[in-house]
């Protein structure tokens, strides 16, 4: 990623390869760094930004852009995949990811890679590799404190974990909500994710922590219209298991039919389905 974007800019300023690596290293690597196949150590990326004229902390923010976009758009491919049932389409993105991750080293390419060989095993209703379960599961249990990123990975692939072990990973993940109060929409989407496991799982105690946590550590503004409807179905599903109430369940088929007048399908499908499966399990199917 490094290496494509110092190319990206040289080439946006009109600055010839010569120019950049003479001095500096040879002309090929130059062209392998160019190309993503070498990473080059930070003395070296110092030196290459000197000659396109870009300081750190600018190079760093674009980066950091590409970086982000890069990942959503392929963390939307990899749904779009799984949506559409597409188990071919899952598993030619991860031989891709996989081979770049190969040559950049970036660990975020090879959780993508890990993910989608995880969304096809689910797909095709097969066992989810161990070893996969294996090197995700050490990878969130160390680390110590989690970002944003360590949240948006156990939200994508919580359903390959027991649920003791999920109740432990949940604890870090409670704790990076409460520190990043600026990332509403993502916070709601992994508690309403966790709330199907614990009402599958009949933990009242959990619940208990997920409503808590609603009603106090997400604030109204700032959210997507999506969440605002997926934060008012939530409060109905929790009403609805703790009074044993069905009115709450009423509400909360209202609630998602806002999907289906907005034309959002996909997501009116699924919580429309998830509806009907908490009824089922709070009331029985009388």
């Amino acid at each position: 990623m490094i290496g494509i974007k110092i190319k990206k800019i040289r080439v946006s300023k009109n600055i010839s390869p010569i120019n950049v690596y003479s001095g500096i290293m040879s002309r090929s690597n130059y062209w392998k760094l160019e190309e993503g196949l070498i990473s080059p150590s930070f003395e070296t990326v110092i030196q290459l930004l000197q000659r396109i004229n870009l300081d750190v902390e600018e190079f760093l923010m674009l980066l950091q852009h590409d970086t982000l976009l890069f990942y959503n758009q392929t963390k939307d491919q990899r749904n779009f995949f799984f949506k559409k049932k597409d188990a071919e389409g899952l598993l030619n993105l991860a031989q891709q990811l996989q081979q770049q991750y190969k040559q950049t080293k970036a660990l975020q390419l090879r959780h993508l890679a890990l993910t989608c060989n995880l969304y096809h095993s689910r797909l095709t209703e097969k066992p989810p590799n161990p070893q996969i379960m294996t090197e995700l599961k050490q990878y969130l249990f160390g680390c110590n404190d989690w970002s944003l990123y360590e949240l948006r990975l156990f939200n994508s692939i919580f359903f390959i974990f027991d649920y003791e072990t999920s109740k432990v990973l949940l604890k870090r993940a409670l704790k990076t909500i409460q520190h990043n109060q600026q990332r509403i929409d993502e916070k709601i989407s992994f508690l309403v994710n966790f709330l199907s496991l614990a009402v599958q799982n009949n933990d009242l105690k959990q619940i208990k922590i997920i409503d808590e946590t609603l009603q106090n550590d997400v604030e109204l503004p700032h959210k997507s219209t999506y969440n605002r409807i997926l934060l008012a179905w939530a409060k109905q599903i929790i009403q609805a298991y703790m009074t044993r109430n069905r009115q709450y369940i009423h509400k909360a088929f209202e609630i998602i039919a806002i999907f289906d007048t907005l034309d959002m399908d996909g997501p009116y499908n699924m919580y429309n389905a998830w509806t009907n499966d908490y009824q089922s399990f709070i009331f029985g199917s009388d």
